[in-house]
């Protein structure tokens, strides 16, 4: 299995330019395993992944096409979806995320791990979502 991390490349899942956040880009590692580039199995119609983020690490609000499911398989992470505030989520809980709905989700002690898929518009990047409170919640972490 072939972990990368995405730091904001030309490899990115992310639009060029966009600041993702340091402790996103050093916490961060995606597996794919199904998907239409270097996954395990190819497929044009479905991402599945797992994916990884370090602790106390913030996964900034960002916003795509794609419906995503998230099958949180560690926890308690929180989770932020469009305006509404941040919820906690233990492992073994799921999570969806309608297509252009902005989220985002800030790991506490325990890593998170969680399988993620998107079911289409794959071939469609991360926008981020500017909050003013993002530095606030890296400093709590």
């Amino acid at each position: 299995m072939d972990w990368r991390a995405d730091t904001g490349d030309d490899d990115s899942y992310y639009e060029k330019g966009l600041d993702i956040g340091l402790s996103f880009r050093e916490g961060n590692l995606v597996c794919p395993l199904v998907g239409p580039a270097n996954s395990l199995v190819f497929s044009k119609d479905l991402f599945f992944s797992l994916f990884f983020l370090k602790s106390r690490t913030l996964y900034r609000d960002h916003v795509h096409q794609a419906s995503e499911m998230y099958f949180n398989l560690s926890g308690p992470c929180g989770f932020r979806l469009g305006d509404q505030d941040w919820v906690d989520y233990v492992g073994d809980s799921v999570i969806w995320n309608p297509p252009l709905v902005p989220h985002a989700t800030r790991v506490y002690e325990t890593p998170f791990l969680s399988a993620v898929s998107w079911a289409s518009d794959l071939d469609g990047l991360c926008r981020v979502v500017h909050r003013d409170d993002w530095q606030t919640i890296e400093n709590q972490l």
